[in-house]
């Protein structure tokens, strides 16, 4: 396996919120801190140089970031080699979540989240028509895109073909009850844009289908739809 890591530059992202900025000390990203009260005891506690304005100020300079009161200068979480990832999930017996052509930040800050929840090895995501990893993405993840792992690769009906760990395709209607699909295994989780779902192409490279069942006929977002499929994995994997 390839374990080389991408050698994109970092890029600096402003991020407001507690939770995030702290998730950045954590992972050693969190360069500076701003904060529109006298200095808090959490934010003494990062080791960073934090700097105290007003509130009118902090909202001049970052605009909406400011509305949570403190506002970080972070280095952006960066991918690492999709190899890397697999090895993960097949060390932990986890399973991977595959974005294709994910656009909306908030769903893929709310993917991460789920993730870190529930026990995913990582994520790996088209690099391609798919949302930046941008402040946005941060504030919806609660700081947990800093310690996921994440990769992306080119077009998944490529890469599938590559891969040795199964790879399930989650489709609305006539696949596999996921309570079916033995999860607690390294199995590559693949989930469609908001729109479309998974491209055609990508769901005949799948090993397997599977659909949640509902009782309406409105899909959930791409979010919802790996939040309820990791809650599973968990379930099985902690009362099997």
């Amino acid at each position: 396996m390839n374990h080389k890591s991408s050698d994109r530059k970092s890029r600096s992202l402003t991020v407001g919120g507690r939770h995030v900025c702290e998730a950045a000390a954590a992972a050693g990203r969190l360069q500076r801190l701003f904060v529109s009260d006298s200095e808090p005891a959490w934010a003494r506690r990062l080791d960073v140089p934090v700097e105290t304005v007003s509130a009118g100020e902090l909202r001049r300079r970052f605009g909406s970031e400011a509305s949570r009161g403190a506002v970080g200068e972070v280095v952006a979480p960066e991918p690492i080699a999709a190899d890397e990832v697999l090895a993960r999930a097949a060390d932990l017996e986890r399973p991977v979540v595959v974005l294709e052509d994910v656009q909306d930040p908030q769903n893929l800050g709310s993917v991460f989240r789920a993730a870190a929840a529930f026990g995913a090895a990582g994520i790996i995501r088209t690099r391609h028509r798919s949302a930046p990893l941008s402040a946005t993405v941060l504030r919806a993840s609660v700081g947990t895109a800093f310690r996921v792992p994440w990769a992306e690769v080119g077009g998944l009906p490529n890469w599938l073909l590559k891969v040795e760990i199964p790879a399930v395709g989650f489709v609305v209607n006539g696949g596999t009850h996921p309570a079916g699909l033995n999860l607690p295994q390294p199995l590559l989780l693949c989930f469609g844009s908001e729109g479309r779902g998974l491209r055609r192409l990508t769901v005949k490279r799948c090993s397997d289908r599977a659909t949640l069942p509902m009782e309406s006929a409105e899909s959930l977002n791409v979010a919802q739809a790996v939040t309820a499929v990791l809650y599973e994995f968990q379930r099985q994997r902690l009362y099997p």
